[in-house]
């Protein structure tokens, strides 16, 4: 059964969320190893912007990943 996942690129002085459909933690540091996924929502966070978050980032472990956040995978891999 999947869970939906509150996760975040970090880029050091800010960072994308999204949200990741997944059965586990586990499985979506092994697929995206670069996500932070939290176990709370930040204070700062308010319920129209998880809402946004929702609408515009979210992703399921098991589809293609969108281009945006393969382009953030690679763009992080290629700096390392």
């Amino acid at each position: 059964m999947k869970h939906r996942y509150l996760a975040c690129y970090g880029y050091g002085t800010g960072g994308i969320w999204l949200f990741v459909l997944a059965r586990s933690k586990h499985e979506i540091a092994e697929r995206y190893p670069r996500l932070t996924v939290v176990d709370r929502v930040p204070a700062w966070m308010s319920a129209a912007r998880q809402a946004w978050i929702a609408a515009q980032h979210s992703v399921d472990i098991d589809e293609q990943p969108p281009d945006w956040l393969v382009a953030l995978m690679a763009e992080r891999t290629a700096g390392d």
